[in-house]
This record gives C-alpha cells, structure tokens and sequence, in this order.
C-alpha cells in the first residue's frame, strides 16, 4: 500500500498544471455492505476517460476510515476510477481481490457518473461501493512451440469494459518463462465474476527470459466471462500462437 500511495503522490507533484486555485473532490469508498474502505486510490481521467490526469492518496489516509479528499483540482468534467492500492477494512493486511470500479459502480467508462469540479468549491460525492472479486492463477501455453509461453502478457478485463481496460494497464500481469501466472501479482487489482482473460492483449508486452519486450510475438486470445465467487481463486489456462516473423 506504501508504494502505490507514494506513486500516487508523486503523479500530483509531477503533473504540470495542477495548481491552486481550483477545487476539491471528496468522498467514502465502502465495501458493498457498506463498511468503510480504505486503501482504495483515486485515479481521475478526462470525461471521455482517455487521458490519465490525476491520482490521489488512498482512501482511509487523511484518518477517517474509507474517506478521500483531494484538492486543487482545476475545473472540469472528470471520470473518477477507484483502483486497489492496499484494500482494507481493519487499517491491517490488504486484500486484493476489491476490483477497480468507475465512479458509479461501472467497468463501462463510458457510462460512469462525471465529477464536476468548480473552482473554490467541494465537491461531494456520494459513497462509492468496491465489489469483491478474486484472482485467477494458470498456465498459457505456446502453441507454436509446444511448451509455456515466455513471460506471455495477460489482463483481466471486467465485463463491459473492454475499451477501457484494454487501453491502461491496471489489470495487467505477466506470466513467468514457463507461461504461469496469477492476476494478483503487478498491479494487485481483483478480478471480478464475469471478466474476459485476454492472452496477448493486442499492443502490450512484457520482457521475456531472454530480455526481449514481446509486444506483437503472440497472437491475441481470450477466455470465456468467468465465475468467481467474492475472495476466491480460480484456475484458467490459456494458449496463444505466435505471430509470424516479419521480413526485413
């Protein structure tokens, strides 16, 4: 959690532009039952959600339990996305199965409730309810060489958010060199029931054993939506083939 936060401040300090006077945004991340949520991150992006502009301290750090507030936020239309930076009820041990949610609990970015943001003002938003997902663990094989799939990418991708997901890389894991992996290692966001795994997701990479970037080696798959009950982990395997060598 220590890390992410810092990483999250340090996107602030380091975004031009973002100065004083502006506005500010708070509110309470709660699990769906309702208890308060901390170590939930903000990341906001532009109305059309294509552009990552901002990222604040997790909720629960200014001291009272599941809440946030950021300040100096320039005037604006937003999408507000909640991601997992070290999710917990207790202020202990994270728990990394609470997925990233927009804003008016949707994966559709598209669909998410806008922040308005007006100079001098506080914008309250209402609760945000984190659903509790799970992870998924399993082995990718390379088809074209028989064996595991060299340190093969992979995202979860949650239902409806396909546009979204597939363009940042929140949900984004390796696999080792022998093409297992676990959605709760890099970024440690849970996967919720009704995700799509993408093999390969088109445009991304990740440094194989050799260390080589592998971006466009592997031909793009995908699972079927999976089932997983709150805090569980499921097995899903995969194969991808590779793509054919390009000729200079």
């Amino acid at each position: 959690m220590r890390l992410v936060v810092s990483t999250c401040v340090a996107v602030l300090a380091a975004s031009p532009g973002w100065a004083a006077p502006g506005g500010t945004i708070e509110g309470t991340a709660t699990t769906v039952g309702g208890t308060p949520l901390n170590g939930m991150c903000g990341v906001l992006y532009d109305a059309k959600a294509t552009t990552q502009l901002i990222a604040f301290a997790g909720t629960g750090t200014d001291g009272t339990a599941g809440h946030y507030t950021q300040a100096n936020v320039p005037p604006g239309h937003y999408t507000l996305l909640f991601v997992n930076c070290g999710a917990n009820t207790d202020g202990k041990g994270p728990n990394f199965n609470y997925t990233p949610i927009f804003f008016g609990s949707t994966w559709n970015a598209a669909k998410a409730t806008k922040v308005v943001v007006t100079r001098g003002a506080t914008t309250s938003l209402g609760p945000q309810a984190i659903p509790l997902g799970g992870s998924v663990v399993g082995t990718v094989k390379d088809k074209t060489t028989k064996h595991g799939a060299d340190t093969v990418p992979i995202m979860a991708v949650p239902p409806g958010g396909t546009k979204f997901f597939l363009a940042f890389s929140w949900t984004l894991v390796c696999s080792d060199a022998a093409g297992a992996y676990n959605t709760s290692t890099f970024f440690q966001q849970g996967v919720p029931t009704g995700a799509t795994l993408y093999f390969a997701p088109n445009g991304w990479g990740c440094t194989d054993s050799q260390g080589v970037f592998n971006a466009g080696k592997f031909i793009q798959s995908k699972s079927k939506p999976v089932t997983i009950p709150p805090g569980s982990t499921i097995p899903v395997d995969g194969a991808v083939k590779e793509s054919a060598p390009q000729n200079n």
